[in-house]
Order: structure tokens, then sequence, then C-alpha cells
């Protein structure tokens, strides 16, 4: 009978092994691991020396184990990997045999031999004439909705509205979808299939169908590893030891979403193979041997015939894993990754989560690794706002004395890895529950995702290819939550930081350079702004590559029913000029153009705008038309609530919507609500300590404004037949909780109306959030959560006057604040502290008004156990002239302008007022002086040529319209083009 062993204090992180094959001079010299040149690892010495707590971090026998350490009682055991410096043959498996090494696995692809050992048996191996070194283990740890979208593998419409086109175009609209593509998963296992101990789940809806082969290589012996030529599919019962970590993995990159599709993956089309290299304590030290079996079958048919054959072999492998210890790259692990991109596979590897700079572990250190840091995304799909979050392990990696210092430039890419939302394999659910996971685990996916995408369009491409790609055209110079870290150490490459490698991977961008890195111009982004003060649209694109090309034209076309009605050229008969470059390496990769359009626009309007760039033919090649509208449509109810909680992106997922069901999963209407960063105001309730830090002193308020485009009408007010919900889970974020602190419904008297009525909630306040749970709160089940509170704003002589009536003349507390936007983080109020009623009634009168000015106002009204409710938004508007500036013409600049401008008589109320105007570049220096005189009210204009003060034209650019009179300045941004 064998003898049950037991592995001690073990704990896991995803990063993953990664050595290159066929490098034996590196194990001829000294090795980071190996300082006294005795050939045996330094960890376990250490651990012979002081004990078993050396083999764990800190000294801390409570933490991670960093090698593998086997208790036999009398003594301590240790999994190894014995190199070589030349290819190992059967007589060595036996001379290892000899001295008493068990569990002997000789691998195919490195010079290698697994073993375990006694510190003397492993002494004497590594005396062995060809023996280069005896290395540790080292053990492995485990190190979306948003991530997908944000890498631009996914549409970005869909989940905040305002955001809608803020990512456009995506891979989704060249069709990529991982079709034909197969992903090895090396992780805890995926629980895609019916399980064999609990037959109630199904497996994952995202997963199901998709498993082509795959095995277990997690017990540390490779006796009970699955066969090089056998299969079978492994499962993860790990529960919360686990976290499920394979299945959420596994669905970041090819989940399909289930029936509704919105949780769905990087390439939902891609399909499985699973290879279990953790336990389900999360944690082991099978990756290489999962990686032997990938590279063994990576050309298997999995016996598939006719169709499905395009999903042979095996194409792309994440390790969601890693080590505790900084590597080289010359470990066994490691070389196994470079094995396996020298065999053609593409190979994604998380950096880890040690919140460390200078300090990549293996398998991450691979020379030819694709290595991925994890960012904060913020829940925007603008890259200005994301970190590389403090977790995540920074380079450069340890320098292996090779002399070529491109391979230490880790991390490859960073991918969004904080909040992820994937599936959840959790055998108590039905298969369709999802959850929030964050990590560089969780990046590591999206990069694989990536990959899988790009193997779709060009099967060929190796794991260099796509790694140079990847490079050369993410988004460069991605902040850090740590130290800022200085650019390119190396002086290699200027587009590289230790802290982000190349910057956040770009999936778009990296499939056109696919598809075409040769000729003509590859337009990576496009992306219209409504200026709804100006009735004037800003009309961005963004380039990557340009060869010789003959300019930009932009066409524009009226909406009809949702779509481009017929379009007409608004950018004039010259083209607009290129400025771009086709070099991406080493260089700047992104150039910005932008075309100022105000031809007859009117609020309200949405306009497509679609843009041609003009090949070294004279042909026009046109890409993807975007919309965009012009003036807010008006409101018809206004979500409002607020939540106490200091991890909201990473722990909390929002829901609110009606269901008759009282059932949010069933619901006639939902959204998601929006993450911290969009929150209108948040407010610090406590002082920041330990304590308050884990249930939260960060008291954050949400105004959602929604519209007849959402199709809500019908669900108004809430009452018992439509009851409103708010749906918050929990999702188990390092410990960390919080609280609903309100939940109300502003509802219009008809669509933008001023005025309408409050909808308080009726569940007892706060609701305490549970860890993994989910809690809702409902407004209209009873007729009581009519508050019977209405507000109105109505212009008067003096100003606008605020007033809110309570039914049955009770007293109400409320404190009225303003904006002149509809975005209630904007706000001000107009009275330093809350104010009562008197009969029932509260007015305010808003004197501080400018006419032809929309003012925004808002009520916080507080309720009798101290909670607050928001009502509003309602608008004021007292009509009148304005003082305002504005250039006249033609757009963007081309010979010049007219100035037209107005001075209003409140403004010049005393006589004549000092009135400036004037041209200024973007370095903010006065470029042409057009008005310096003093004016009475009244309107004005004048023709400006388009030269500067010394009678120059103006070169091709953006400037800036400031003008002044009085205490009034209004400032315009235009586009000279020549």
């Amino acid at each position: 009978m064998m003898k049950k062993s037991t592995v001690l204090g073990l704990a896991a992180a995803v990063i993953g092994l990664g050595v290159s094959a066929g490098t034996v001079h590196s194990m001829e010299r000294k090795w980071m691991h190996d300082t006294d040149v005795n050939g045996l690892d330094d960890r376990i010495e250490r651990v012979e020396a002081v004990g078993l707590a050396a083999a764990h971090e800190g000294g801390d026998l409570e933490k991670r184990r960093s090698i593998a350490v086997f208790d036999e009682g009398s003594l301590l055991e240790y999994g190894v990997y014995v190199g070589f410096d030349r290819k190992p043959t059967e007589s060595d498996v036996q001379t290892l045999r000899s001295l008493g090494l068990t569990g002997l696995k000789k691998y195919e692809y490195i010079d290698y031999i697994r073993a375990r050992g006694s510190f003397a048996q492993l002494e004497a191996a590594a005396g062995l004439l060809d023996v280069a070194r005896v290395e540790s283990i080292p053990m492995m740890y485990p190190l979306n909705h948003w991530g997908a979208r944000v890498v631009r593998a996914r549409d970005s419409r869909g989940l905040v509205r305002a955001q809608d086109y803020d990512l456009f175009p995506s891979t989704e609209d060249l069709g990529l979808d991982g079709t034909g593509v197969v992903v090895g998963i090396l992780d805890t296992g995926v629980n895609d299939d019916v399980d064999i101990i609990n037959p109630g789940f199904p497996g994952h809806e995202g997963l199901n169908g998709k498993f082509l082969g795959g095995g277990e290589f997690y017990l540390g012996d490779p006796l009970l590893n699955t066969g090089l030529d056998e299969s079978m599919n492994p499962q993860d019962h790990g529960s919360e030891a686990s976290s499920y970590h394979g299945t959420h993995v596994a669905g970041t990159v090819m989940g399909t979403g289930g029936e509704n599709e919105f949780f769905r993956g990087m390439a939902p089309k891609a399909r499985l193979v699973d290879c279990k290299v953790l336990s389900d304590a999360g944690l082991g030290f099978g990756s290489a041997d999962g990686v032997e079996w990938c590279i063994h079958n990576m050309t298997n048919d999995w016996g598939l015939t006719g169709d499905d054959l395009i999903y042979s072999g095996i194409d792309v492998l994440n390790l969601s894993l890693g080590g505790v210890d900084a590597s080289d790259g010359t470990d066994a692990g490691s070389q196994m990754i470079n094995a396996a991109a020298d065999a053609g596979l593409i190979v994604c590897i998380a950096t880890g989560n040690d919140e460390a700079i200078d300090h990549i572990s293996s398998p991450a250190a691979a020379d030819k690794s694709i290595a991925v840091g994890a960012t904060l995304h913020n829940q925007t799909f603008v890259s200005s706002d994301d970190l590389v979050t403090g977790f995540s392990n920074e380079g450069p990696r340890t320098d292996d004395g090779d002399g070529d210092q491109l391979d230490e430039m880790k991390p490859s890419v960073v991918a969004p890895g904080s909040g992820t939302m994937s599936a959840d394999g959790d055998f108590l659910s039905e298969g369709e529950a999802y959850k929030k996971l964050s990590g560089t685990s969780m990046a590591t996916p999206h990069v694989a995702g990536v990959c899988a995408l790009l193997k779709q369009l060009d099967p060929g491409l190796d794991q260099l290819a796509v790694r140079t790609i990847l490079r050369n055209t993410a988004t460069h110079f991605i902040g850090t939550e740590k130290e800022a870290r200085p650019n390119d150490p190396f002086g290699i490459d200027p587009n590289y930081n230790p802290a982000c490698g190349w910057g956040l991977v770009d999936t778009y961008a990296a499939a056109k350079e696919v598809m075409n890195s040769a000729d003509g111009v590859q337009v990576v982004q496009l992306h219209p702004v409504a200026r709804d003060a100006d009735l004037e649209v800003d009309f961005h694109w963004v380039t990557q590559r340009e060869y010789a090309n003959g300019g930009f034209r932009v066409y524009r076309a009226d909406d009809v029913d949702g779509a481009p009605g017929a379009f007409a050229l608004i950018s004039g008969g010259t083209a607009i000029p290129s400025v771009g470059d086709a070099i991406i390496q080493n260089d700047g990769n992104r150039t910005h153009y932008t075309y100022v359009d105000g031809d007859g626009l009117q609020l309200g309007n949405t306009y497509w705008y679609q843009l041609a760039w003009i090949d070294d033919l004279g042909g026009e090649n046109l890409e993807l038309p975007v919309p965009v509208t012009l003036g807010d449509p008006p409101f018809v109810v206004s979500v409002n609530y607020s939540i106490v909680h200091n991890a909201v992106d990473n722990d909390l997922t929002t829901s609110i919507g009606v269901s008759s069901a009282m059932d949010p999963e069933n619901a006639e209407y939902s959204e998601f609500g929006p993450g911290a960063s969009d929150a209108d105001s948040v407010v610090t309730i406590e002082p920041a300590n330990a304590i308050t830090a884990t249930i939260g002193y960060l008291e954050h308020y949400w105004s959602q404004g929604l519209t007849a485009q959402q199709g809500v009408e019908a669900y108004l007010p809430a009452t018992s037949i439509t009851p409103w919900f708010l749906s918050v889970n929990e999702g188990g974020f390092v410990n960390r909780f919080g609280r609903i602190t309100s939940f109300s419904l502003f509802v219009y008297d008809e669509p933008g109306a001023s005025s309408g009525y409050v909808q308080v909630t009726e569940d007892l306040l706060p609701a305490v959030l549970i860890e993994t749970q989910t809690t809702t709160l409902w407004i209209g089940p009873n007729a009581a959560s009519v508050e019977n509170i209405h507000m109105s704003a109505v212009p008067e002589a003096q100003g606008i006057r605020v007033a809110m009536h309570a039914g049955g003349g009770r007293e109400i507390e409320a404190r009225v604040t303003r904006s002149i936007t509809r975005d209630p983080s904007e706000r001000t109020p107009l009275s330093s502290e809350p104010m009562l009623t008197e009969g029932g009634l509260l007015e305010v009168l808003d004197r501080d008004v400018t006419p032809d000015v929309t003012y925004y106002y808002w009520a916080e009204i507080v309720g009798p156990e101290g909670q607050v409710s928001l009502a509003g938004p309602v608008t004021g508007l007292v009509e009148g002239v304005r003082t305002m500036g504005r250039l006249v013409g033609n757009k963007p600049i081309r010979h010049g302008a007219k100035l037209q401008y107005v001075i209003a008589p409140d403004v010049a109320s005393q006589g004549d007022v000092k009135t400036h105007a004037a041209i200024y570049d973007l370095q903010g220096r006065m470029v042409r002086e057009l008005v310096n005189a003093p004016r009475s009210a009244g309107e004005y204009s004048l023709d400006w040529n388009g030269t500067d003060d010394r009678g120059r034209r103006l070169g091709h650019g953006v400037y800036f319209l400031r003008f002044q009179a009085g205490s009034s300045t209004t400032t315009e941004k235009f586009v000279v083009v020549r």
C-alpha cells in the first residue's frame, strides 16, 4: 500500500511556470537560488538549517509555502527538478532511483527529471557528473462584462448609456469570436459539465459543451498524472478554498454568458482544454506537467469529425498561477513555458499578486512568456483613469545574466483584473451564477482571449509574433497605484514601463495590425462628443499606422429609425491632412484627430458620422458609422440611492429595475448600476481606521436618470403591480462589506418636467450587506411607499423658486442643491443647513441666476432615522439675453470666420464694460487679439481673416476663442486646417 504523504501549509496564488528549453549554458553558471554554486537549491538548504518555516513567506508557517516540502514524520522530503546539462536518458532515471529518489518523471521537452527525495539524497544527486542543478519545485497559487469591453473585444454599448460609444469599434464589429480556436486552461479545473458528486449541477451555462480534452496533474506524484496519451475532464470541488478559480478564468476567456450573453467572455466560440494543475485547495506544483501534456497534445484531433475539425489541437494556454519567489527565468517551470512557445503554443501567464516591484516569479518569468499584470478600470472606458493595481507585481524580472535585457522587460502588457465578473462554478447553484474576483489571475484570461481572437484571424501566428503585436498596439504608459517608475530603464524601447509593461492591451488595435500592417491607414477608434451648449459635435478619431495617404474626409447623416440616412460630405472639398506615420515600434502608436461640426445641428437630434481615409490612388476607404445625440433626452424618472462601502468596484454588483414577480432575476426591466467613479458624491462618515475600513466609512450617492427610450414609463409610478428594486450583491472581496443607506425614485409629472414627486423604500434602513449574498430593497409593494412629497422649480422675475410640498401638512427636512448640468456630482447647496417646512411647504428662491441658463435642482430629504433620500433633478430657466461670443462660419476654419458677440443689459447695467476677445493656442499663448475696448449692451460682429497678430495665417491645429465682457466669460474651441 502506498503511504499517503501530507503537503504542509500550502496556500495558492496563481502565476505560472516558464523557462526556455535548450538553454544549457544558463545552468552552467551561478544561479540566483544557488549562490554557493554547489548545485543544490539554497532554499532547500535553508529549510534543513532552520526548519520548515524557512519554506514559507517571511518565515511564517501561517503564510504561503514557496517550495514543495513533504512531512514524512522522521524527516522532510522535497519535490525537485533535477536539471542536466544534456538531454537526460532512462539510465539517468535509474541512477536517481538507485540514490533512493522517488516520483521520477523524465520530461520530453526540457532537460529535467522531476523527483522527490530527502536532503541527503538530493545532495547526492547534485554531485552527479552531468547534473547541473537540483532546484525546488515552486508551489503555485491561483493568483466580465466590463473587462472584455475595456480591452475592446466587445461592443462598449450596453453598460452605462453615457459611455455607449466611448470605445468604438470593437473586434465584434470585425466578426471575431474565437471560432476554430482551442484554449488550454491550466488551473483548478473547470466545472463545465455535470458533476460526478453533485449530479444536480449541470455544468456552468457559459462553458457547457466546450470541453475537448484535459487531465489532472496536481497531486505531486507523476504516477498519478493523466498520461500524455490519455484524457479526462477534471472538476473543482474546492468551494471557498479554490473560489472555483478555473471556472472563473475560463469564463473570461471563452464563456458564452448563457442565454442573454451579458457576461460572455472574450472569445465565446473558442473551445476548452482543461488541465487541473492546482488542487481544490487552490495550490499545487503540477503546472510544468500540465504544460508538457499540452505540448504533447497540441495536434490532437480530439476525435472530432466534419465541421468540428477546425477545433483540433491547442492554440493558446492560460496560466493564472505562479510561485512565491522571484525568478530569473532559468528555472524548470520557465523552461517548460519556453518549450511550449517553441512548439507553437501561445502562453499567457499572470505576474502575481504580491504587491511587489522588481519581482516576477515562475512561470511568468520565462523569456518567451506573455506576462500579464492587472489594472483598475474604474468602470469607465477611458484609459486615462486606469491604474496598475496595488496588488499586481511589477517588473523588471531578475537578470539572468545572458546580456539580453529584453527578456527582463516584464510584464508584457496589463489588462483589467479588479472586480472581474465571470462564471461561478459553485455546485450549489444551477450553473447560471456569476461572481466578481480580483487578481492578475483575472487579467491574464483577458489577454489569452485576445490571443485567441488573433489566432482566429491568422492561425499561423506564433508566440513571439503575438507578443510583439500586443506590445506595439497597446495603450502605452498606464499609471500605477504604487510609486511611479521611470520609463525604459534599459534604454531599449521607450514604450516600456516596469509597472505596466507596454501598456493596456487593445484587442481592436491588435487585430488591425494582424489584418494589415503594410499599407493604408489603421483607424483604431471613432468617438463623436456632443457639446450641447455650443450646438457642436467634436468628431474624434485615432489612427495607429498611417502609410502615405491623401488625408481624411468626414461625412454626416441624419438618424432614421436608429440607423443612418444618406451621408453627405461636411468636411469640405479639401481633405483633412494626415499627420501620422507608419511606425509603431519604439515610437508613439496613436495619432489623434478632431473635426468640429457645428453646421445646422439641432438639440434633441441624433446624427451619424462616418470617416473616410483616402488611399494613394485617391480612393475612399470608409470606416464604420457612429452616432451621437445632441442634447439630453428628458428624464421620466430618476433613481437615487446611497451605499456605504470602501471597495464598490471590486466587491459590489448593483442593479435597479422593475419586477412584478418581486424577483430581480425575473425583471420586466433592469440595468446595472455605475461604479464608484460615477457616484455623484462621496462622503466620509467616520474617521478611517482598521475597523471602519472593513465595515466601510465612505458613503457613495448615485442618481440614475432614465428616459422614455428605456421604456420605463409603463412602470411608473412604483406600485404593488410594478414594484421597483435596488439589488446589491456583496462579492466577498477582502472581507469588505457595507450597507445601503437610501433608495428612492423621483417620478416626473411628465417627461422632462420641472416638477415631480418622491417615492421612498419602506424597507428598514440601513440594510446591511452580507458577504457573498444579495440584498434587495423595494419601492411600491405598499401604498405608503408614495411619500407624497412634490417638488417643482418655477421661474420668477427675481429668480427661480424651488418648492416642496408635503402631503397632509406634515413636516419635512431638506436641503436644496443646484447645478448647471444634469450631472449631480456638480451640484452645490443653496443653504448651508437643511431647512424645515412650514405647514408642509418648503420654498427657496434662487436669486443668483443668469438669464438663458438652465439650472438643475435637487433636494436632499432627511428621513426620520437620519437617512437621506434624493429628489430631482427639476429644471428652472429664466429667459433673457446672454452675454457670449462665438465664431460663425464653416468649421473647421480655413480662411477666417466672423466673430459675433452679445453683451446683455445686466452685464452692462452701469454703462460700458471692458470687452476683450482673443484667440489662443493650446499652450495658452495669445496669437490674435480681436477686440479690446469698452462696449455697451448690444450685439456686435467683426470679420477675422484667419491670421495672427503678425499677419501670418494660423497653422493647422486646435485653438481657443476666449471672450470676456465685464464679469462674463465664454470660451470656444475650434480647429484650423490648411
